[in-house]
């Protein structure tokens, strides 16, 4: 009787899980049952992937090798039977008491990497996860090669002589640190072209060659001097700190296959990986998949063979093409029904394709019906061609089209010209899609820049960017910055000072303003720290909230003195009931704390005087009530000395702006103040970095 039930749940629970999936077609559900194991995902183009590798994870996750097993676990009986009878019957959810039968060998989030090509694409499968599995879905690791690299290497990188604050050099930092090596080298740009080299210094760590190595081959002159060139490059880079780009991936890999201890690690905490665009991978990408995989052989790669098109950037069709032979016994599907496209497009695309040589060979195919059929016109030049393409849309809005109906899509921005001009000749007005991207504007690099010193002091390229950026003068802002300054000390009684007592204005809300002074002196400044305390840090805790969370992270040994999470901590962050404080919240608060410590000290010295002469503290922003001064104090946020004399004082610039518009005599006194106020720019003092730094601690 026993064995009849046992029989007959396991009947139940497969039917129950697949219900969970039905969506998938019959291939896909292949896909996502398959939870041991490598697995090669053949996908052609609209065949749904992302959906399998989505649904595959949230299998792992929920259901674990339930769907496969042939072994009931203990104590399913009749109750279970009726409970999966009924939800296949009414649907609805399992009860809490069902949901342990239900699972086998499940897969825990934090064991699940998933890498992807882009960090939209990690952002919209993470979402997409979410909505499956709630907060699990966002436990799981999702990201590009690149980002996961970072993570190891912000945990790992003093294995290789790097500190775990190295900057990420892009490609203009490239090229400012390659021109010190020509320099340095007396190398003429014109013999061996600049652009050139970082070319094939980063297609020489793509294939994992190191300096070294390159030096050591036989090669002519030109590659010769490429090696040392790389050699005398990677030893700019360690010396500042910093890896490039390329030099992410290349030093996971170096450091996974020289350190045992740190790859056995990587392979226990990533148990399960799943890549996306697998066709697209180089020897480095193929190198770090399998060090990390190689353990557990839970590899899942999905890709289509048919679209490899960045052999330009370093990628090896041959990664999918030898999966089966990289990692004997992988199990091979192939998705060929495509949900995107009309038959005619599809069978155009299978017989273009099948003249390719190098491929495993698929036929997609669609319910879509046929479509409109496909033209084609052969050119006989680049204007010919754009003439064509004017000419048609020239047709089509005659029949009624619009012309937000049409788009051109070329490969080379190069190539957008005869079409320009051919569509400023019919009259077609056009927009081009595309531009300066946000992280190459020079604003951003100047902010970056300054971010990358705070974090890394040996950066020496990226101070050199900055160092007068912007011109160190005071113009017509400072002069309005102190004037809204004023209006907060106005609201405090800042103007009734006593003589010879020192108040101290610190205000942490959207300003992050800062003023000390006396009845005749006045020095005020701004400590742009205060956004970072008035919305909290990433995981939205309140201010006041995450200062007493960090003073009691401390106490409790959870963090060290320089802010960095202790194991088990470091990669999944602490835990404090629904909260999760991640070393990324950390770091926020930490940089803000040392900003307003530090701001406050000069101000003292400027003043003339310390913390033991400071009569009063004035503490602005909203939240300022609800502030455990005593904890703020203990991480550092200003001289425990001062915890005893502070006062809240709320919103006071708001309040100082209306006092000032209502009463004549607080508007000759708020203007008062600001005729002999002084303006202490931070950034100007000599000493304002290095006290920085040494108040990052807590």
């Amino acid at each position: 009787m026993e064995s009849q039930f046992e029989t007959q749940f396991l009947a139940l629970r497969k039917k129950y899980i697949e219900a969970q999936f039905g969506k998938l077609n019959p291939v896909q559900r292949d896909a996502v049952f398959t939870t041991d194991g490598p697995l090669l995902i053949l996908a052609g183009a609209g065949s749904g992937k992302t959906t399998v590798l989505v649904n595959r994870i949230a299998n792992l996750i929920r259901f674990g090798s339930a769907h496969s097993s042939t072994y009931a676990p203990q104590g399913a009986g009749p109750e279970q039977v009726a409970e999966l009878e009924r939800l296949l019957h009414s649907g609805g959810e399992p009860s809490e008491a069902l949901r342990p039968f239900l699972r086998e060998h499940t897969v825990r989030p934090y064991n699940v990497l998933a890498i992807t090509f882009t960090n939209k694409a990690a952002g919209e499968l993470k979402n997409r996860l979410s909505a499956m599995l709630g907060e699990a879905g966002q436990d799981v690791n999702a990201s590009t090669f690149h980002s996961a690299c970072v993570r190891i290497l912000r945990r790992e990188a003093g294995r290789l002589g790097y500190p775990q604050s190295f900057t990420i050099y892009d490609t203009d930092d490239q090229q400012r640190a390659m021109k010190e090596v020509y320099k340095s080298m007396n190398i003429d740009d014109k013999f061996l072209p600049l652009k050139s080299a970082i070319g094939a210094i980063g297609r020489l760590k793509d294939k994992m060659i190191s300096p070294q190595d390159a030096m050591s081959a036989p090669a002519d002159t030109r590659a010769g001097l490429v090696a040392k060139v790389y050699d005398a490059y990677q030893k700019r880079l360690l010396q500042a700190g910093a890896f490039d780009f390329d030099d992410l991936i290349y030093a996971t890999v170096k450091l996974l296959r020289d350190f045992e201890d740190v790859r056995e690690y990587y392979q226990n905490r990533f148990r399960y990986i799943l890549v996306d665009e697998y066709q697209d991978t180089s020897v480095a990408q193929f190198q770090l998949v399998y060090l990390l995989g190689g353990e557990h052989r839970n590899v899942c790669v999905v890709g289509d063979d048919d679209q490899s098109i960045y052999r330009f950037r370093g990628a090896t069709i041959e990664n999918i093409l030898n999966f089966e032979q990289h990692f004997p016994g992988a199990k091979v599907i192939r998705l060929e029904q495509n949900y995107r496209s009309t038959s005619n497009i599809l069978n155009a695309a299978n017989c273009v394709i099948k003249n390719n040589m190098g491929r495993k060979g698929k036929t997609l195919w669609t319910e879509n019906g046929n479509g409109e059929k496909l033209m084609c016109y052969e050119a006989d030049s680049e204007f010919d061609e754009a003439a064509h393409v004017a000419a048609v849309i020239g047709q089509n809005v005659k029949k009624g089209a619009k012309l937000r109906d049409h788009a051109i899509l070329y490969r080379m921005n190069a190539q957008s010209g005869p079409i320009e001009t051919y569509f400023a000749r019919a009259g077609i007005p056009y927009k081009i899609v595309g531009g300066q991207r946000f992280y190459d504007r020079k604003e951003i690099k100047d902010m970056l820049a300054y971010m990358s010193i705070v974090a890394n002091e040996q950066d020496d390229l990226r101070l050199r960017r900055i160092i007068n950026e912007p011109a160190r003068k005071i113009g017509a802002t400072t002069v309005q910055n102190v004037a809204d300054i004023a209006a907060g000390l106005l609201a405090c009684g800042f103007a009734e000072c006593e003589d010879g007592e020192c108040r101290l204005f610190i205000d942490l809300g959207t300003n992050g303003e800062m003023a000390i002074g006396r009845g005749d002196r006045l020095i005020c400044t701004a400590a742009a720290a205060g956004p970072a305390f008035e919305g909290g840090a990433g995981v939205n805790v309140p201010g006041t909230d995450m200062i007493a969370l960090l003073a009691e992270m401390l106490e409790g040994g959870v963090i060290d003195e320089t802010g960095l999470l202790k194991e088990p901590f470091f990669d999944t962050g602490w835990q404090k009931g629904e909260l999760r404080i991640t070393q990324q919240d950390i770091r926020g608060l930490q940089m803000a704390k040392a900003a307003v410590c530090a701001g406050v000290e000069l101000l003292m010295e400027a003043m003339g005087t310390d913390a033991s002469r400071i009569d009063k503290v004035f503490l602005a922003g909203g939240f300022g009530y609800f502030l455990d001064v005593e904890k703020a104090a203990r991480i550092g946020l200003f001289p425990p000395q001062l915890a005893g004399r502070v006062t809240a004082v709320g919103n006071t610039s708001l309040l100082g702006a209306c006092l000032y518009g209502g009463e004549e005599s607080l508007r000759e006194k708020a203007e008062a103040m600001c005729r002999r106020a002084e303006v202490l720019n931070l950034a100007e003092l000599p000493g304002f970095e290095q006290k920085y730094l040494e108040r990052l601690n807590f």
